[in-house]
């Protein structure tokens, strides 16, 4: 009898061994996922390729990233896959991934600028961006992040207004040099009053 309840006790603390190891085994593992999936969300990797930007698809987001070549300011298009989304949802994952590069060398939008908002309305679309954005840089840097923002909100529709905001507030003004910008305003209208041929 005492060797029966031995055994059953050896054998319910091994049952109990496994099922704890299994348990640190499962822990682990799904932190090791968690991790690993939120530093490539945190830090994507970016190619860009100057001298292959993507072709525009109709309906389809591009990002417009810096060619990091030029002395002037270049932007290179890239596509995203659109996964049989909207082309709102689509924009606001082109600039959720343009807001996250890590490469300073392909974007001049400051780090840690987030979006806080996306609306689009009957006469165009709605940026809003957190504080970060205004900060730091010369109006050559202040040019390319707007062109940035506004080429890849519109990716979808060329020709839509774009009414740019801070935390909230129309930004009218940017950087310590004063650009004034129109709002709401068009990739036609950041041409004329930013990238005129003589620039």
């Amino acid at each position: 009898m005492e060797k029966i309840m031995s055994e059953q006790k050896s054998s319910s603390s091994l049952t109990g061994f496994a099922l704890a190891a299994l348990m640190v085994a499962l822990v682990g593992t799904g932190f090791a996922f968690w991790t690993g999936f939120n530093l490539s969300q945190r830090s994507p990797t970016v190619t860009v390729d100057p001298d292959k930007p993507d072709k525009a698809v109709p309906g389809q987001a591009q990002i417009y990233w810096l060619n990091n070549n030029d002395t002037a300011i270049a932007f290179v298009p890239q596509n995203i896959p659109p996964n049989n989304d909207p082309p709102e949802v689509q924009t606001e994952r082109a600039l959720k991934t343009l807001l996250a590069a890590p490469d300073s060398d392909i974007s001049a939008i400051p780090p840690n600028t987030s979006l806080l908002s996306l609306t689009k309305t009957a006469t165009g679309i709605n940026v809003d961006l957190s504080a970060q954005f205004t900060a730091g840089g010369g109006s050559q840097s202040m040019i390319a992040r707007l062109g940035q923002i506004i080429y890849t909100a519109t990716s979808t529709d060329p020709n839509l207004p774009v009414r740019l905001l801070v935390e909230g507030e129309p930004l009218t003004v940017l950087g310590g040099e004063g650009l004034m910008i129109a709002q709401p305003i068009t990739r036609k209208q950041f041409e004329t009053d930013f990238m005129p041929p003589d620039r």
